[in-house]
């Protein structure tokens, strides 16, 4: 069968990320985990600025008020004109409004899966998110704890160990989110092997 993927404008985030599957029935999901000041939401502003120029993008931007200075600043910093009317920002503090943010747009992206949980405490990426939807892309950040492990998501965690659209070993794959472009040098990278997917 004829398979759909999403299309990447930005070649260097597009070979980060792989050929992703536009998906019919339920939906694929990405988990974006790094420590404090890692560079996540950096990172998160970029993938949202690439997509939005295919596809309506909606933002839950929960760590940073979508008023704030600091969100305006990597607004200003990232977003073209041109993706900036595809783009959603509303404030999400309940259920119901995260739920209207996903059903009108293609791409979700999620700032951050702890913030989520107070929202919902037992809300799971798998069940709540994945395969609730048809046809979406979830993007959601993870804190990692000091041992590593991402916070508030175990399950999400042992589910996107398997990258399944990178065909590229992940130890080849360094991301600067700064430069944004791909590299092999060490300067505030998000490595592969912290980006992950789950899907089917």
């Amino acid at each position: 069968r004829v398979k759909e993927y999403y299309k990447i404008p930005n070649s260097e985030i597009a070979e980060f990320l792989g050929d992703i599957e536009k998906k019919t029935k339920e939906s694929v999901a990405i988990t974006l985990a790094g420590a404090q000041g890692s560079g996540k939401t950096r990172f998160l502003f970029q993938l949202m600025e690439t997509f939005a120029e295919n596809y309506k993008v909606g933002h839950a931007s929960m760590e940073e008020h979508p008023d704030s200075a600091l969100y305006l600043s990597k607004e200003d910093e990232y977003i073209s004109d041109r993706s900036y009317c595809n783009i959603s920002n509303p404030e999400i503090e309940t259920k119901a409004q995260l739920d209207k943010l996903i059903k009108e747009n293609d791409v979700i992206l999620i700032d951050s899966f702890a913030k989520l949980r107070k929202i919902d405490k037992n809300i799971q990426l798998d069940e709540d998110l994945r395969k609730k939807y048809d046809g979406k892309l979830f993007i959601v950040i993870y804190q990692l704890t000091g041992n590593g492990k991402m916070r508030g998501g175990s399950e999400s965690q042992f589910d996107a160990d398997k990258n399944r659209y990178q065909n590229r070993p992940l130890n080849e794959l360094e991301f600067n989110i700064y430069r944004g472009e791909l590299n092999h040098k060490q300067e505030n990278p998000i490595e592969a092997k912290e980006v992950c997917f789950i899907a089917n």
